[in-house]
C-alpha cells in the first residue's frame, strides 16, 4: 500500500514538474498551469495524510522500543503523546459504588 501511495505522489509530482513546459509550448496558460499546480498540490497533501495514517512496517519493533523507560524519558512531551495515542486502543471507566478505575489497553 505505501509503495502505491508513493508512486502516486511521484506521478502528480511529475505532472508538476512538467507545468513550466507546458507553458512555455503554449499549451497550458499561467492561470490554467497555476490551478493544476495548486490541485495537484492538495492531491499530494490528502495522499500524505492517508499516508501517514498508515500503520508502522515495523510495528513490533517500535513496540520494544517503547517499552525501555529510557525511550519514554528521552522524548519531548508533545512526542510521548503521539507515541501513547498511537498504541492506545481502549480506555474503559469501570464504576463501582464509590470507586473509579482507568483500564487503558494497549496495542503491542
Amino acid at each position: 500500500i505505501k509503495a502505491g501511495i508513493a508512486q502516486q505522489i511521484r506521478q502528480k509530482q511529475a505532472v508538476i514538474d512538467r507545468l513550466p513546459e507546458l507553458i512555455q509550448e503554449g499549451i497550458l496558460d499561467e492561470a490554467t498551469a497555476d490551478l493544476r499546480r495548486y490541485t495537484l498540490q492538495t492531491e499530494i497533501a490528502a495522499i500524505r495524510q492517508q499516508q501517514a495514517q498508515l500503520p508502522p512496517i515495523n510495528l513490533l519493533e517500535i513496540a520494544q522500543t517503547v517499552s525501555i523507560p529510557q525511550f519514554w524519558q528521552d522524548l519531548s512531551e508533545a512526542e510521548r503523546r503521539f507515541y501513547f495515542l498511537e498504541f492506545l486502543q481502549r480506555i474503559d471507566l469501570i464504576r463501582d459504588e464509590a470507586d473509579w478505575a482507568i483500564a487503558l489497553k494497549f496495542i503491542f
